[in-house]
């Protein structure tokens, strides 16, 4: 889920949430992300979370990542944005296949963004699954070393 809790003061319109839809999607793909590199590729890569570089760094561009596809440039990977004209307040429920990101024209324009948003994550579960304690994506690179949150049935 996720939820506007203030607009952009600059432009209320801008920075908010786009889907994104992808020729390129069969409906059961894997969490993916797209990492743009400066001579306009964009891989398509298992979405696996801890993409900021450590400080000092340079960026990967997702080389470091589970490349499922390359692509010579955005137009080749098939992807439509639509913009939501959402309210403070209102809140778009997604499943875990759907892409999305920020709008990228504040950023683009060199603008800092003041927009406040919450992003939540409810998994659910078929009666009668496991009543046991889970660890959540416990093997992702990200939670390397982290405490995580326990779903308690």
């Amino acid at each position: 889920m996720w939820c506007l809790l203030k607009a952009d003061t600059v432009c209320e319109r801008e920075a908010n949430i786009l889907l994104v839809e992808s020729a390129a999607s069969t409906g059961s793909d894997p969490p993916v992300a797209y990492h743009f590199h400066p001579d306009g590729t964009v891989l398509r890569t298992r979405n696996q979370g801890g993409d900021a570089p450590a400080p000092g760094t340079p960026p990967t561009f997702g080389r470091d990542k589970d490349i499922l596809s390359t692509h010579a440039s955005l137009a080749a990977c098939g992807l439509s944005f639509h913009s939501l004209q959402i309210e403070p307040g209102e809140c778009v429920l997604m499943n875990r296949h759907q892409l999305h990101m920020s709008d990228p024209r504040p950023h683009a324009a060199g603008r800092t963004v003041d927009r406040l948003a919450l992003t939540m994550r409810v998994i659910l579960k078929p009666p009668g699954a496991s009543a046991t304690t889970e660890l959540l994506h416990a093997a992702a690179p990200a939670y390397t070393g982290k405490v995580l949150p326990r779903i308690i049935k």
